[in-house]
């Protein structure tokens, strides 16, 4: 038994769909864990993430000049890379509930073909397993 399979006893499998509306992610044994809306709040002034999912939501039209709420999917696509992947990581350690010394094994779907299709392996999140294996 190699180091890996052993740190996956501790570990979860978790499968998100990404989707305009809203987020879900589903956790091996659990159900869905998080339903939230794809929605991330940023401050302009540093890049900083300020809220994520449903306190994001609350945000919208009501922030202060220099917080910016957005929606990083646009009909189904990723349209903000950088800011998917700020969401992923927060919805990815929610679900997950632990540090993430021990990675739980993702899949992500989305609409595949979409024009920047090619490059979807850029946006994979840090946080995530190595090796991170795409199927297209």
């Amino acid at each position: 038994m190699n180091l890996r399979s052993l740190f996956s006893l501790f570990s979860s499998d978790l499968a998100i769909d990404l989707g305009t509306a809203n987020t879900l992610v589903f956790a091996k044994g659990k159900g869905i864990v998080v339903n939230e809306p794809s929605i991330v709040a940023i401050n302009k002034n540093n890049g900083e993430v300020v809220a994520v999912g449903k306190e994001a939501k609350e945000m919208l039209g009501r922030t202060p000049g220099n917080i910016v709420a957005i929606k990083p999917m646009k009909d189904g696509v990723i349209a903000d890379f950088k800011v998917t992947e700020r969401m992923l990581n927060y919805f990815i350690q929610k679900a997950h509930g632990r540090k993430m010394l021990v990675h739980p094994r993702i899949v992500i779907g989305c609409r595949a073909r979409s024009r920047k299709w090619k490059s979807a392996r850029s946006w994979i999140p840090r946080t995530a397993p190595r090796p991170v294996k795409c199927t297209w």
